[in-house]
């Protein structure tokens, strides 16, 4: 077992604690999107089906308070119609077909597919464009009462904000901070360990195994994003990472 010189709490590494903890843990990244429509019921079984080790889901509010699952606060691109989550109800959002074929769910319903299944990363998206502006903050509001009791669960968000909420309401809900591109790397490491953060998420080609390195002293995870070609992910594990965000979890094993 890697990572057995760092001291963790529960809040910190989670993924670190489960039992039989591999060197990689592989998150279907928005379920099994490679092979079914992102974040929806039947990417997330197909995940389960595939043996992958957590899910990751982006958690968005509508306009009457509903948590749904979908990365976009625009649904063009998933469902071909005009409008953002943040400005419809959950109705609304039930009569769009996302790839022709699925419905966007809600929080609620993925839940019941994964909860003490797999580990359960929910990203939160807040909204900033359109008519209704929702901050991080307000989404993780109305998250938490949803995920204090599922095992294994661990709320993400590229919004300091929203993960601050969680760790200042519920210590005992683990979060991570996720960066893109232009964050350093030594902020961020630092912001995670000052805020009480458990995992750093950033993408792939950003990972450098001093930068692992210290964060492993720091007892922080770190999980990269999105990797999709099993050379790659063995490449990340000589590195030192502890997890991969993948769309494809079966082929990158």
């Amino acid at each position: 077992m890697r990572l057995t010189f760092v001291v963790f709490t529960y809040a910190r590494c989670f993924h670190a604690l489960l039992e039989g903890f591999p060197d990689v843990r592989v998150i279907a990244h928005r379920g099994a999107s490679a092979r079914a429509p992102e974040n929806t019921l039947t990417a997330f079984r197909a995940a389960l089906e595939d043996g992958a080790d957590g899910v990751e889901l982006d958690a968005r509010l509508t306009a009457d308070n509903v948590v749904v699952v979908l990365h976009d606060d625009d649904v063009s691109r998933v469902s071909g119609a005009a409008g953002r989550v943040s400005e419809m109800t959950f109705e609304q959002l039930r009569a769009l077909l996302v790839r022709g074929s699925e419905r966007i769910p809600s929080l609620t319903e993925v839940l019941e597919v994964v909860s003490g299944r797999v580990d359960v990363v929910v990203e939160i998206k807040g909204a900033f464009g359109g008519a209704r502006a929702i901050p991080g903050e307000e989404v993780a509001r109305a998250v938490l009462p949803m995920i204090r009791d599922v095992p294994r669960v661990l709320v993400s968000s590229f919004d300091p904000g929203a993960v601050a909420y969680v760790r200042a309401a519920a210590r005992e809900v683990p979060t991570a901070i996720t960066i893109g591109g232009h964050a350093g790397l030594d902020e961020t490491l630092s912001l995670a360990w000052n805020a009480g953060h458990g995992e750093i998420h950033l993408p792939a080609n950003r990972v450098e195994a001093g930068f692992v390195a210290r964060a492993h002293e720091s007892g922080l995870g770190v999980f990269a994003y999105t990797v999709n070609d099993q050379a790659r992910a063995r490449e990340l594990e000589a590195i030192g990472v502890d997890g991969i965000f993948s769309d494809d979890p079966a082929g990158v094993r």
